[in-house]
């Protein structure tokens, strides 16, 4: 039986809708992904390499992103399921499996743990169509903070190597 293998990653994530987000990983690697609403990149200090792509294009593609950003509609896009493995309600959590109404090329399912006092997320697990899991796990989430536009735009570090992706 091939074990999975796990790897954990920590940093910050900043959104601001409709359709702007930055994810600051420190660990186990220094990476930015942000996406500015027109282009969205994903710079990797290690690698001193910078990807960058239509971001209009993986809006309109990737289910995931529009559940971070706000810019796809919950309802129009997933049905909710169950039933749950474990329960669906206690320990002060909500628990809800949401399924792509359409099928989607990497996403199965999406758990939502919500609290159950704030309604904000705990975890996201996100199984893929291999039999992957993503789990987010979200701590110290402030909403309706101002976020400055600057939050938004990245500059790489001299001799960075751009790899343009798309027309």
């Amino acid at each position: 039986m091939r074990r999975a293998r796990k790897k954990e990653a920590y940093g910050t994530l900043s959104i601001k809708k409709p359709g702007l987000m930055r994810w600051d990983y420190r660990e186990p690697d220094e990476q930015v992904l942000l996406c500015d609403g027109d282009s969205l990149l994903l710079y990797t200090a290690k690698t001193k390499q910078m990807t960058v792509g239509d971001a209009r294009r993986y809006l309109q593609s990737d289910v995931t992103y529009a559940f971070f950003t706000g810019t796809g509609d919950l309802l129009a896009d997933f049905d909710a399921r169950s039933p749950i493995e474990g329960p669906t309600v206690g320990n002060g959590v909500y628990r809800v499996r949401l399924v792509p109404k359409k099928p989607h090329p990497h996403v199965e399912s999406i758990t939502v743990t919500l609290d159950a006092t704030t309604f904000l997320p705990r975890v996201l697990d996100i199984l893929d169509r291999f039999g992957g899991r993503t789990l987010f796990a979200f701590s110290n989430l402030q909403r309706n903070i101002p976020i400055p536009a600057e939050r938004f735009r990245f500059t790489p570090p001299p001799g960075t190597e751009i790899i343009r992706q798309g027309p």
